[in-house]
């Protein structure tokens, strides 16, 4: 297709009534066929340039008109680039909001039933219309479609940030709600920070303060602190510390200073400045368990491992654990995962390997790829293929995009790993002396294979083994399921000379509460104990229970669960998502879920004596059982395509 700019001044000769067509069909969106645009357009009251009714032939006419001029592509639609002028045009003439609802009247979306691609496209056009009509639910329930089912047809970018950025038009964003703003703008930054994608643009908004200056303190934090964030990656220190200089009490309690000094190499300043926002966290929420949120919650962790204090492993070991925890799904969680095997190998030296793999789920993200680099690199003194393939291509996009933080951070990987060191270390040293920025990465020292697989032989023997007592040591899990009653107790057992483990002891609740006390505990053994609750509300002894919300999540995947009659009988947990039964009953269609969906964000189904599933159920899953109802829903046989 031709230039946005050359379709805009092709737009701009067409009469008021092409002109009006185009932009109902930037707003249709979908590869729509004629008979739709023409009922949508009748229902509009809608008539041609000499005041003639609409037909087939008419709209045919000049859909073939459009497609010459390269307006429109051979499925009827407008190029994504052109389709957001041409939306916004109609706001500002008042017609986006007749066309939306006669649009969505006419083809209404449905996240259920039809065909896919014609659901994505519709779940597209009603995020689009959120935003443009101010619909946070509606922007919401779409983003969440589309970003479960629909990544493959759709845009290249996540859906709300093309939206917005193809093009970016301020004058139109500023008139936005503050709110809608910043979830916009959060969306398109956790992207361009994933991907280490420019947007200028954005950056220059987020920068001019007239822009907010019409918003309380309270309204403009948020705003700085995804200003900060920006700053950060781009290793923008002295620009970072303004920031928080002026807005202090956004940043209380962030971990942002002590991230900060830690990048600059001024690691005791950074223990300062951590300890004293954990505490400040500490007293805020009110819990025990707290992490700092984003990337602070990982330079916190770096920071704590650079001390090489053998006897606050196993603390920073729970505080990996408790941030897994809190930040389940978060854009850092397999950073953690990483820099628990760092610190794993660290506990045990008997530990020749931990695997350090980027999952193929999804395209991995620019923390994840950094995080790997660094915890193999410690782990094996080299790099995989796999992980050095993605820290090359990650290096070149941040030196493009002037990412200058994860310029100097893979580009200090590279320079240990690759032949030709000079490139490397030269624009670390160029980045370092103007940003203030200090590589990290010789925090610890590489552990090469043979010196950790010599290291490992040596550890097994008698003299050895006095240094790492609590090895021989490990919990077990018991599970016991009754009248649809969850029960785990916790069994600590020990290996004998023969290397045999025996039958265990019981281990109360109350004292895995507490779980720095136990240096023998795995990550997933923590991550049970961080859903213990502590009851101090009756008048006796405190009373410890779990939290089942929490429980069943850690219990996935951990290879150390028993039947409770039987301690020899292994026990498995999955993850699930609730399964849609579609069942045939004569001339209908009987549309149910497996199991009844309520408002708990997780259940337990037992598939065999042995087998568990967790069912993590969700907003989706609520409004889906919201239609079905309680009972099922029934359609005819004939519906079975859409269905």
């Amino acid at each position: 297709m031709p230039s946005i700019d050359v379709q805009i001044a092709s737009y701009n000769k067409l009469n008021d009534f092409e002109q009006l067509l185009l932009q109902f069909l930037s707003v249709l969106y979908e590869p729509a066929h004629t008979s739709l645009i023409v009922s949508c357009l009748r229902k509009l009251d809608l008539k041609g340039p000499r005041g003639n009714r609409l037909t087939n032939a008419g709209i045919n006419h000049y859909v073939s008109k459009f497609q010459a001029a390269g307006l429109l592509s051979d499925m009827r639609q407008c190029d994504p680039s052109l389709a957001e002028v041409l939306s916004r045009k109609a706001i500002s003439q008042g017609k986006f909001q007749h066309f939306a609802r006669v649009i969505r009247a006419e083809a209404p979306v449905s996240y259920l039933y039809g065909k896919w691609t014609t659901r994505c496209w519709r779940a597209m056009r009603e995020m689009r219309i959120g935003i443009y009509c101010h619909e946070l639910e509606t922007i919401d329930n779409a983003v969440q479609f589309l970003d479960n089912q629909c990544r493959d047809i759709l845009t290249e970018r996540p859906p709300a940030v093309h939206v917005i950025t193809t093009p970016f038009d301020r004058d139109w964003f500023s008139t936005l709600p503050t709110s809608l703003q910043f979830f916009l703008l959060n969306h398109i930054l956790c992207h361009a920070q994933s991907q280490l994608i420019a947007f200028a643009d954005i950056i220059a908004y987020l920068e001019d303060k007239e822009e907010f200056e019409q918003l309380s303190n309270d309204e403009q934090l948020p705003f700085r602190r995804l200003l900060f964030n920006q700053y950060l990656l781009q290793g923008n220190i002295t620009a970072a510390e303004a920031v928080i200089e002026k807005h202090q009490e956004a940043f209380l309690a962030t971990g942002a200073r002590g991230t900060l000094a830690f990048l600059k190499g001024q690691y005791s300043q950074a223990d300062e400045y951590f300890n004293e926002d954990l505490q400040n966290l500490t007293a805020i929420s009110g819990k025990e368990t707290v992490a700092f949120f984003g990337l602070p919650g990982l330079f916190y962790i770096l920071s704590s491992i650079r001390k090489k204090d053998r006897t606050s492993l196993h603390s920073i070991a729970r505080q990996i654990s408790v941030a897994l925890t809190l930040f389940e799904k978060s854009e850092e969680s397999e950073a953690y995962t990483f820099l628990a095997a760092v610190v794993n190998n660290q506990i045990d030296q008997r530990i020749v390997e931990d695997e350090i793999r980027l999952s193929e789920d999804y395209p991995p993200n620019s923390i994840t790829v950094l995080f790997a680099g660094l915890a193999q690199f410690w782990l094996n003194a080299s790099l995989e293929p796999e992980i050095e393939t993605e820290i090359r291509s990650f290096y070149l996009h941040s030196r493009r995009s002037n990412y200058d933080f994860f310029t100097l951070a893979l580009g200090d990987i590279l320079s240990r790993i690759s032949p030709d060191k000079s490139t490397y270390i030269k624009e670390i040293t160029a980045i370092s002396a103007v940003s203030g920025l200090s590589p990290f990465i010789d925090i610890l020292e590489p552990e090469e294979p043979w010196k950790r697989g010599l290291q490992a032989l040596i550890n097994v023997s008698t003299n050895a083994m006095k240094d790492f007592p609590v090895q021989d040591i490990r919990l077990a899990w018991l599970i016991a399921f009754d009248s649809g009653d969850l029960i785990v107790r916790p069994r600590e057992q020990k290996r004998s000379a023969d290397g045999l483990w025996s039958k265990g002891r019981p281990i109360s609740l109350a004292r895995l509460h507490s779980t720095s006390k136990l240096p023998y505990l795995t990550l997933q053994d923590r991550k049970i104990c961080l859903a213990i609750q502590k009851d101090d509300s009756g008048d006796s002894h405190p009373l410890y229970t779990f939290n089942n919300e929490k429980l069943l999540p850690a219990l996935v995947g951990h290879p150390l669960l028993y039947l409770n009659y039987s301690p020899i009988t292994p026990v498995e947990f999955v993850s699930g998502e609730p399964e849609l039964l579609v069942e045939e009953r004569e001339a209908y269609l009987h549309i149910r879920f497996s199991l009844p969906v309520s408002d708990e964000d997780v259940a337990l189904l037992q598939e065999t004596p042995t087998r568990f599933k967790v069912i993590k159920i969700n907003d989706d899953h609520r409004r889906i059982a919201q239609i079905t109802g309680k009972d099922g829903l029934t359609v005819p046989i004939d519906a079975s395509e859409q269905v």
